[in-house]
């Protein structure tokens, strides 16, 4: 077979790796093969072990003006954005309502601006490929959820410290527990 040859041809030539090596076949059809190394317990044998197995080959990667899914991507980030905006702005203004401030209103807020950067983040996605793009792409959802959801944690967090002490009288300040959400913001960068 012409693409176990060209298979056998290539790890040979790298030495054997362990990766993944790509092989087109003579239709121009792709396959990527590993090589491993078999040698039986009881033998002096050393085989070579190739396997190729057909691949897909993306000719698209990236979401640019004119793609189908570009003004959807432009779409959902941008209601997103308003609407996370809104309930920023209306939970902010509502603040010195009894029910909210007992809500700790101000970790909330932190969530739903943390909802904003994540929606805001749709819009790394776009536009060509490149170094920055590409890194941006990597962080900004992992690292925008941890800024939206480590205020939830440190409050419920808070509130289990608050209400298990039923003897000792705690005090945590929001000082402190804004403090408490810095580690798992850090943890991401």
């Amino acid at each position: 077979d012409d693409v176990v040859l060209e298979a056998f041809y290539k790890h040979k030539a790298a030495g054997y790796p362990e990766e993944l090596l790509f092989v087109r076949s003579e239709s121009e059809e792709i396959f990527s093969s590993q090589s491993a190394l078999f040698q039986p317990a009881e033998s002096n044998l050393r085989w070579r072990i190739i396997i190729a197995s057909p691949a897909a080959e993306g000719t698209t990667d990236t979401i640019l003006p004119g793609d189908s899914l570009f003004g959807p991507m432009i779409l959902l980030g941008v209601v997103g954005v308003i609407v996370c905006g809104f309930f920023l702005v209306y939970f902010y203004s509502k603040r010195k309502v009894r029910a909210v401030a007992f809500a700790d209103w101000k970790f909330t807020c932190l969530f739903i601006a943390g909802c904003g950067l994540m929606n805001f983040g749709t819009f790394t996605l776009l536009g060509e490929n490149t170094n920055v793009t590409c890194l941006l792409r990597m962080w900004s959802f992992n690292l925008f959820f941890v800024v939206a959801v480590s205020p939830l944690f440190v409050k419920v967090w808070r509130m289990y410290r608050l209400t298990s002490s039923s003897f000792k009288r705690t005090t945590i300040t929001n000082k402190q527990a804004a403090f408490y959400t810095l580690p798992l913001i850090v943890a991401q960068v």
